[in-house]
């Protein structure tokens, strides 16, 4: 190789080398960003959405420090988070985002976590339950995800199984978005033909017990009720989910659920949800703009979830021999999931 050769073989390496550099420069950036830390606080462990969440992370190169929390005493909590230092809290639920956050008519008094980003997932009415006062006005460091479908859409997917001249409905005092849905199938059942038989769990020291759920789904079965509604309550629709779709099948109650994994994992008859993964990954992307990007959490909008999927457990008809009609058959996805032993 002669001189000139050499000279531009070594132009040449050198070109090559500060286009790797180059082409390396954000990787090597990703990597000397230190990890995230998430604090999540669960009344129930990691599930779909959690996983979701985490997923949506890992796929954009980000591996999070993970800190996973049952919400109790809010105070206690709150002062974990607070030793914590997280870089943003997720929270799952209406009781543990209230545990985090307070409720906003109170924050005065008694404050919640409000100079760490917060970003809640599966809350069915955050201005119903005083978490936020406006959808619109959600303060300086929250936002989130909301997972229920409109009253409106629900109860016409209740009419496709068939007409309804009682629905049943129990109420969870402890959580408020429970109340805030009374008020709302109250109202429909003004404008529409059918009577709202509702029962109220009992407190005991200001919690419910599970013991009460069998006999209450007893008297509504004993009322006449056509379909016993199950919202969002996470006493009712995940942490006892599976006691009280043992006491809808004990005693023949068809069920309608308005989240997923009650109707595919506990054996309720139907319901019109969101898939947990789509909220999981919706909240991921509010966090990912939050922790990423910069934008400040006042400035990311609460979100409904944007699809919605009519479920009918083929499994639960079968054991209340319960022919589906055609109209459901037609727009509802199957589950197969096995309903609870008697």
């Amino acid at each position: 190789m002669t001189l000139p050769d050499v000279s531009r073989f070594a132009a040449t390496l050198r070109g090559i080398r500060l286009s790797l550099a180059l082409a390396l420069a954000p990787l090597a950036a990703i990597a000397a960003q230190p990890s995230p830390h998430i604090v999540m606080v669960t009344p129930r462990g990691m599930h779909e959405a959690e996983f979701a969440f985490l997923s949506y992370f890992r796929q954009r190169g980000v591996e999070v420090r993970l800190t996973l929390l049952e919400y109790d005493q809010p105070l206690l909590l709150q002062s974990r988070i607070r030793t914590l230092r997280p870089d943003l809290v997720y929270t799952w639920g209406t009781p543990a985002s209230l545990a985090v956050l307070g409720q906003f008519t109170q924050r005065t008094h008694s404050p919640g976590i409000s100079d760490i980003p917060v970003v809640f997932a599966e809350v069915a009415d955050p201005v119903g339950s005083h978490l936020l006062p406006r959808l619109s006005v959600h303060g300086p460091n929250v936002t989130g995800v909301i997972h229920i479908a409109p009253m409106a859409a629900q109860l016409a997917a209740l009419r496709t199984f068939r007409p309804l001249r009682k629905i049943g409905y129990l109420a969870n005092p402890a959580e408020p978005n429970t109340l805030t849905t009374v008020a709302e199938l109250q109202r429909a059942a003004k404008r529409e033909p059918f009577e709202l038989v509702k029962r109220a769990l009992p407190l005991h020291d200001g919690s419910p017990s599970a013991a009460d759920i069998d006999p209450l789904v007893h008297e509504l079965a004993d009322a006449g009720i056509d379909m016993l509604y199950v919202e969002p309550s996470t006493f009712l629709a995940s942490t006892y989910r599976d006691a009280l779709m043992n006491a809808a099948l004990k005693w023949r109650v068809p069920t309608f659920c308005a989240t997923q994994s009650i109707v595919r994992k506990s054996g309720c008859l139907m319901g019109l949800v969101s898939d947990e993964a789509d909220v999981g990954r919706l909240a991921a992307a509010k966090a990912y703009a939050i922790l990423h990007d910069g934008v400040a959490p006042a400035n990311i909008p609460v979100e409904f979830v944007h699809r919605y999927t009519l479920i009918a457990n083929f499994d639960t008809a079968l054991r209340l021999d319960i022919e589906l009609p055609l109209a459901l058959l037609d727009v509802a996805q199957p589950s197969h999931s096995r309903p609870l032993p008697p």
